[in-house]
């Protein structure tokens, strides 16, 4: 009985719940990072934005989610100018001049504190 429950469920989420598609017809997309125009921060000022507030600059924070919800656009938007801010510092990373000798010191900084995060978390 509870198969065949489960099977007339499945079936009928099936119809009702049908994939859809998000669509703004004038979104604002992430491409201006890569302009000249753009004022992309500092490793450090990065850094010190994480170390404040606890997220990316260009995220929202999850008690903004909580009280107003995703904007499934926006937020989207903001994940594709994180991960387009993030290529561009890795890519200036691996362009300094002693590459693959010592790492830069944000981005030691950035490794110790990431150990230092994942020892406390092996802890808890």
């Amino acid at each position: 009985q509870e198969k065949r429950f489960r099977k007339s469920l499945t079936a009928t989420l099936q119809r009702v719940v049908k994939p859809f598609t998000v669509r703004d017809l004038n979104p604002k997309w992430a491409d201006h990072v890569f302009k000249d125009s753009y004022g992309r921060l500092s490793l450090s000022q990065v850094f010190e934005h994480i170390d404040k507030k606890g997220h990316l600059p260009w995220i929202r924070p999850q008690h903004e989610v909580q009280e107003h919800g995703v904007d499934l656009v926006e937020d989207h938007v903001n994940l594709l100018e994180a991960v387009e801010n993030l290529y561009l510092y890795v890519r200036e990373l691996g362009n300094t001049p002693d590459a693959g000798s010592q790492p830069p010191e944000t981005e030691q900084h950035f490794w110790s504190d990431m150990e230092q995060r994942r020892l406390l978390d092996q802890r808890r």
